[in-house]
Formats: structure tokens, C-alpha cells, sequence
């Protein structure tokens, strides 16, 4: 679509004269200043300016004088907002004086003048015209003798209507104030939406038809001032914001890794506190790298611990391009380099690259797989068996329950032989490496109660409030900090609230007393759980064995709305009065069972040794990572903005002092006035434009291999083949899948000598006669689009045999 503009067609208006010269170029506009001045360029002559509603009254003549072409260009401005058109700079004349080019004459237009052609036709045309040979205009001479301007003719009629009302809803009178920008930016960093944020500012000033601007213009600010655009700015903006983070707060650690193209290929940061934190609470990690909710759709890798009130804390986060062993070994080194020491477990996903990864970088760490990943599979993994809900239940029980190594091991083959799966080579795989998923190989070491990557995927939540697929790395990176402040602020309330009081002890045992004094309230009601459920013990034998003796504990539990009892074996020293269960709750958990607390109870003991209080959990720590408050990256590009905001705060702080009355409210608002004019005053002697220059941050090559203008964003990664909605085929293969899974729930009443379902070579041939015909319309709907395809769908009849024996 092309459209021709023709602007030369209306004929210079009578009094145009006086223009002495016009400018050379129709993309030039001068803002003026005294013919002593300097004159710096605009940028199109016939572009719109913003301008503002004021209150005067006085409607433009002949012979109106102004101090400079600014005054009198914000007075036509004013009018034209008050009468309800827009103004836009037509031409402007220069001439030299005194060996400088000043602006001597300006032409203020209606923006409807002229008239434009179109080669579009008339039915097809989408935009509107605005032109209709307006002769509205304004003409400004400088008046070299006075070096005043003046108004050397006006044309005030318009060859359209004017609507007063609707002024402010001309896009050229709409404008944001710096308050209302300063509240956007807060809310769009806050991650509240942009119609929440209208809506808001809408309500403060009584509705939105008392603004001066409209909801497309707060998603517009966003869009054009809060966003980053373009692939190519991105990372360069990401690493000034690694490197202010780092200029606040030395200790603030962040790694870019490049590829020979010098692209981003994995980003590593960690925040001064989560870098402290490390040292209390390092000794357990979850990894999870589920999350790609980003413009480049890489993976989000959080490496998520617990605190001393048992919430989740960050301990770094990755953004990686690929999810190999390469990948994983140089986050695993970076992320050693940046802590100074490796944690001594790690729960992660059943990732073959990452447990390749983790033996090579950390030998020493303890690794886990995630229970909850490998459980979740089972439907998937043997649906196909017989009494598959009564499978499912007795593996979990021998998963959970076990109470030793050898018998779990036993319980297994019992369970595989019962249920005749040993063809399956899931389950085969998953006993092969039983040592990384079984809670029973584990009971005997600390996991801080953790044994999946819960809390990690937990922290996906968090992103999901500020991010979108459309998000930049600077946007991902900025609302990791959010993350950090959001979870410090409520550590910070949990701390304040041990601070303030204590929870009742819910028993009068003198050990629960003595967990009150020392642990942290959530732990605290952790501990108060097992004394609760202490009632439910019964203490059936005991046996001396010379200073040790070893207790039955029979435990009272509801399963399936029975009443079950459950034996477990605590041995007691009766000399140190130490105390150990096999259910192994303290080893793993760090909190005493109810088994061990009905042992001491009934031997009477009133307290327990040191080694049962972990000052893991203890509120009676010193922390040094407590006193780091997290850095926040204020932008230092806009000055101005933060001057803004340090002011408004003064304001406030006074203003609510001084409202109590109406007559002390006057007085704060004439020592306001009074300054209104001071400053007036001030900045018509100040003639200096304030320009401050963008701050240059440097990096060290161990953070950033290549320079800021070297740096390029990491590649867009494309999802695993063809997107299911257009790949080739795909009615076909779910046509094929539909029928094979309504068949399987026919052929579970024909069982094999196994037991397993089998299918008949009957109902085979009767299931391939019915879809014969829904194939074979397929085929010829696919045909009409594509030819090379139709050996390809020959093909399909085959798989669909295939698909009866799943």
C-alpha cells in the first residue's frame, strides 16, 4: 500500500512575505532562543508538538508580543488546546546574524491543512484523513530591533468543527507528568498490569475523563521506555545491569559464557546475600531447569536451599542455552567458583547430562534424584498392566516404607514377580539405579526434609507474576532481584516475629521447653508436630543390652480409614542418653521423632545434649547474611526521575505533619508558591542546559570474555520439531492413537498367559477394517495438498498395528 502526500498544493498565505528564508530541509524545526543564543535543531517540520492546557483566555492578534519563540509558541499551543485543534511548525526561516544562523520567522499551522491523495482506493483504505485545507495558521516574526517576537498575522477560522471537550483526546495534547511515569515504572517493576495502573490514576483524579491521557498511552510509555527492544541491545543492557549491581556491592558475582560468534550462551549471577547465605545454609541444594518463560525460550536454572525457618532461600540462578553435560559442567564450575566451596547434597531431576556433570565437577557431593519426577511416571510407564491401581499402590508402599536396604530389595522382587513385570525396562532401569531415588538409601544423611525440587519449581510461581514468553534477559534478570528482596522481606518477618513472642508449648515436657528457647517458630511447631504424635506411641518391649537398650515403639496410624500400628526399633544409651530410631527423622530432618521423644519420656529424661539442637534451625544464631540487604539497580540514565522521587518523598514527609488543620495547610502551600516563583525566576537566568552523560561500566574478563559492543544475545532456540498444530500428518497420527486407545479397554478382557493385555489378531483385524475408511478420507484431504505425501501415508497403516500391540 503506498500513499502520496502532497504538501506544495496550497498556496502561501497572504503576509508569508515577511519570511526572509525558509529552511532547507522539511525535516529541520529550530527551538528558539535570543538572538545571542544558540540554535539546536528538531526533528521534522511538520511534526506535532506536545504542548499544554493552560488557562489563558486571550485569543491570538496581530501585534502580540512574546520574549522568545518559545513563549510564544507555548502561548499558540495553549490556544489551540483551549479551542480544540492541534498546532504542528509548517516552515521556519533563518538568516546569519553576526556569523550565526538564528531563526527569525516561524509558521504555526492547524495539523488538518493542506489536502493529501491517496492511490488507495476509497473501500480498501483502513486509516482516516485528517486533511481538509485548513487556512487556520499563526505566523511569528523577530522583531530585530526589540529582539521580541510578535505575531505578524493570524488566521483564526477553521474549515472544520472544533469540539473543546475532546482536546485532550488529540494524541498531541496528551502527555505524561513525571509523577505519573515514576508511579508506571514502579507498578510495571512491581508486576502490576497496565490497566490496573490506569485504573488507579484514573480513580485519584475522579475518572478518566479527568486525565490527560489514556490507558494506550501508559502501555505505549512502557513499551517504548521500560522495554528492552531488539536482540542486539539486550545483552548490552544486562551487563551495565551486572555491572551497576556489582559497582553497589562488590560482592555481587556474575559470569557470561559466549560462544565464537561472541553470543550469550549461559548466564550465571548471584546476589551478595544469597552468596552469604551459602555459608548457613549451602549444605542442601535443589536444581530444577523446568522453567523457560523468556524471549530466547532458554532454561531458567535456581539453585533454591533452606533457611533457619525452613522457607526457601536463593542461591543463585542460570540461564543456559542448552541442557548438555558442556552446559551443566560450566554452570556446576562457575557456581563452585562463585560459593568457594561445594554442598554436600543436591537434589535434581532424573537428568542423565546432569548426573555426568555433577561427577565430573563436584565427586564429592551427594547427588538425588527428584522423587516426585520419577513417581509421576508410572502412569505413563505401566498403564498397560493388569490391576494397575493396585500395582501403583503396593510399589509406593515398598518405596516409602521400607526400613532397610535389604528389604527393600526383597519387597521388590516379591512386587516383580507378583505382578509379572520383569519385561519392563523402566522398572529395570529405575532398581539399577535405586541408590539415587529410594528414600531408604538416604534415611542416614541430612536433606533438611527435602527430597524433591519442589522448591525450586516453587520459585516459578514467583516469575510467573512478572514474566512473560516475551520477556528480555534484562526483565528475567530484574525480577530474579525482586525474588531475592520479596524472600529477604520475609525472612526478615519471620525473624521480627521470633523476635516478638514465643509459641505455647503444647505439652509440659521440659525438652519441648528447652526446643522453645532455642528454635525458630516454624521449626519450633515442626518439633511440637512430633510431641503430638508421641500420645500415638506405645513402648511394647524393652530390652537391656548392657548401657544401650533397645525399645520397641509401636506408632498408631490411619491408612485408608484403618487403624494401623506400626513397629519401629529406638535404641537408648541410659549412660549419655543419646537416642536412635530407624526411622532416621532427626538424621534426615534435623528434628527428633515422636519414637525418641516417647523413649526419653518414659526413661525420664529432662533435656537433651547439644548434638539434637541444630544451630541450623537455632533463632539464637548470629547470621551474617542478615545484615546484607539486597542491592537494588536504580537506572542512572534519567537522572532527573531520581531527583523527582527524592523531592517527592521531602514532601511527603513534611505534608503529613502539616494536615491536621486547614489553616496550617495554607501556610505549607504559600511557602510553596513562594518557591514556585523563585525558581521561575531562577530558571529564566539559567541558560546552561543540563545534560548529564551516560555512566560507561566497565567488567573484568573473568566476568565478560568480550567487550559491551562485542557482545551479541543468545540465539533464538527453536522448540523440538515440528509445532503439533501444522506438523505434517498430525490428524492422522491422532486419528490412529484414538482408536488404539479405545481398543485397549477390549482387549484387557483377552489376557495373555502372563496376565498382561494382549490384543487378538481378531480384534486386531477388525480394529484396522474400521480405519480403513477414516484413514483412507484422510489420505485423500492430505492428497489435495500435498502429492509426495501419500507414500508417506501408506506408511500409517502400518504404525497403526503397531499401535493396537502398545
Amino acid at each position: 500500500m503506498a500513499i502520496d502526500f502532497d504538501l506544495n498544493t496550497v498556496p502561501m498565505a497572504e503576509g508569508a512575505e515577511e519570511f526572509v528564508q525558509q529552511t532547507n530541509s522539511p525535516s529541520e524545526i529550530v527551538a528558539s532562543q535570543s538572538i545571542s543564543e544558540n540554535i539546536e535543531n528538531y526533528t521534522s517540520s511538520d511534526e506535532v508538538i506536545n504542548q499544554a492546557i493552560g488557562d489563558e483566555e486571550v485569543d491570538p492578534e496581530v501585534g502580540m508580543c512574546f520574549g522568545t519563540l518559545e513563549d510564544a509558541r507555548a502561548y499558540y499551543y495553549r490556544y489551540a488546546a483551549r479551542t480544540g485543534f492541534v498546532v504542528k511548525i509548517r516552515t521556519t526561516g533563518w538568516e546569519t546574524i553576526n556569523d550565526q544562523r538564528v531563526v527569525v520567522n516561524q509558521a504555526l499551522h492547524c495539523n488538518r491543512d493542506g489536502y493529501r491523495t491517496s492511490r488507495v482506493k476509497a473501500p480498501q483504505r483502513r486509516k482516516t484523513v485528517a486533511s481538509t485545507n485548513c487556512k487556520a495558521r499563526c505566523y511569528l516574526a523577530l522583531d530585530k530591533m526589540t529582539g521580541q517576537w510578535r505575531i505578524s498575522r493570524v488566521e483564526v477560522s477553521h474549515s472544520h468543527p472544533l469540539n473543546p471537550k475532546l482536546s485532550g483526546m488529540f494524541s498531541a495534547n496528551r502527555q505524561l507528568s513525571m509523577h505519573v511515569k515514576d508511579l508506571i515504572q514502579q507498578n510495571d517493576q512491581a508486576g502490576i498490569r497496565p490497566s490496573k495502573t490506569y485504573q488507579a490514576l484514573a480513580n485519584a483524579v475522579g475518572g478518566p475523563a479527568n486525565l490527560t491521557f489514556t490507558e494506550k498511552d501508559v502501555r505505549n510509555y512502557i513499551s517504548r521506555h521500560l522495554r528492552i527492544s531488539g536482540d542486539e541491545t539486550d545483552p548490552k543492557e544486562l551487563l551495565k545491569h551486572f555491572s551497576r549491581m556489582k559497582e553497589l556491592n562488590p560482592s555481587f558475582f556474575f559470569e557470561i559464557d559466549v560462544d565464537e560468534n561472541h553470543s550469550i550462551r549461559n548466564v550465571f549471577w548471584a546476589d551478595a546475600r544469597c552468596r552469604a547465605a551459602w555459608e548457613y545454609f549451602g549444605d542442601v541444594v535443589t536444581f530444577d531447569t523446568t522453567y523457560k518463560t523468556n524471549r530466547y525460550d532458554v532454561p531458567f536454572g535456581s539453585f533454591v536451599g533452606v533457611n533457619h525457618h525452613g522457607m526457601s532461600t536463593l542461591l543463585g540462578c542460570a540461564l543456559l542455552r542448552n541442557e548438555d553435560t558442556r552446559t551443566f559442567e560450566w554452570l556446576f564450575r562457575t557456581w563452585l567458583k562463585c560459593m568457594g566451596k561445594a554442598p554436600i547434597c543436591v537434589i535434581t531431576d532424573q537428568s542423565l547430562q546432569m548426573r555426568s556433570a555433577l561427577e565430573t565437577t563436584l565427586p564429592h557431593t551427594r547427588h538425588r534424584w527428584c522423587i516426585w519426577h520419577i513417581l509421576n511416571k508410572i502412569p505413563n510407564k505401566l498403564v498397560g498392566y493388569r490391576h494397575f491401581d493396585q500395582l501403583i499402590t503396593c510399589m509406593k508402599r515398598i518405596v516409602f516404607e521400607s526400613k532397610s536396604k535389604d528389604s527393600f530389595e526383597r519387597d521388590w522382587h516379591d512386587f516383580i514377580e507378583e505382578y509379572d513385570l520383569h519385561n519392563s525396562r523402566w522398572l529395570n532401569d529405575m532398581f539399577a539405579d535405586r541408590h539415587m531415588w529410594v528414600p531408604v538409601f538416604f534415611k542416614d544423611e541430612f536433606w533438611a526434609g527435602m527430597r524433591s525440587t519442589q522448591r525450586s519449581e516453587s520459585m516459578h510461581s514467583v516469575f510467573d507474576k512478572y514474566l512473560n514468553s516475551k520477556s528480555s534477559l534484562l526483565q528475567f534478570v530484574r525480577q530474579y532481584q525482586n525474588c531475592v528482596i520479596d524472600k529477604e522481606q520475609k525472612e526478615l518477618e519471620c525473624d521480627a516475629a521470633d523476635l516478638r513472642g514465643i509459641i505455647p508449648c503444647v505439652s509440659s515436657s521440659p525438652i519441648e521447653k528447652q526446643f522453645q528457647r532455642e528454635y525458630t517458630n516454624s521449626m519450633f511447631r515442626d518439633v511440637q508436630d512430633q510431641f503430638i504424635k508421641k500420645a500415638d506411641c506405645d513402648i511394647s518391649l524393652i530390652n537391656h543390652h548392657g548401657t544401650s537398650i533397645v525399645c520397641e515403639v509401636d506408632q498408631q496410624k490411619m491408612v485408608f480409614d484403618m487403624s494401623v500400628y506400626i513397629r519401629y526399633q529406638v535404641v537408648y544409651c541410659s549412660q549419655s542418653s543419646d537416642v536412635q530410631c530407624d526411622c532416621f527423622m532427626f538424621q534426615s530432618n534435623g528434628i527428633l521423632c515422636c519414637h525418641s521423644l516417647a523413649v526419653l519420656l518414659h526413661f525420664r529424661v529432662t533435656s537433651v545434649s547439644s548434638q539434637y539442637i541444630l544451630s541450623r534451625w537455632s533463632k539464637n544464631v548470629s547470621r551474617r547474611h542478615t545484615y546484607i540487604r539486597s542491592s537494588i539497580d536504580m537506572d542512572r540514565s534519567d537522572e532527573s526521575m531520581t531527583i523527582f522521587r527524592q523531592l517527592c518523598s521531602d514532601f511527603y514527609n513534611i505534608a503529613q505533619d502539616f494536615v491536621a488543620t486547614p489553616e496550617v495547610a495554607a501556610i505549607l502551600r504559600g511557602a510553596m508558591d513562594s518557591a514556585r516563583e523563585k525558581l521561575r525566576e531562577h530558571k529564566e537566568f539559567e541558560h546552561q542546559a543540563a545534560h548529564v552523560p551516560s555512566a560507561i561500566y566497565s567488567h573484568t574478563h573473568d566476568e565478560c570474555p568480550v567487550s559491551m559492543d562485542e557482545l551479541h544475545g543468545p540465539r533464538r532456540v527453536p522448540t523440538r520439531g515440528r509445532p503439533t498444530s501444522t506438523r505434517l500428518g498430525v490428524d492422522l497420527e491422532k486419528s490412529i492413537k484414538k482408536r488404539a486407545r479405545k481398543n485397549k479397554n477390549t482387549h484387557n478382557h483377552n489376557k495373555g498367559p502372563n496376565g498382561n493385555a494382549q490384543p487378538s489378531p481378531t480384534n486386531v483385524a477388525t480394529s484396522y477394517k474400521d480405519t480403513r475408511p477414516a484413514c483412507s478420507e484422510m489420505t485423500d484431504n492430505l492428497a489435495m495438498h500435498s502429492g509426495s505425501f501419500i507414500s508417506l501415508l501408506n506408511s500409517f497403516h502400518n504404525a497403526e498395528q503397531l499401535c493396537m500391540y502398545i
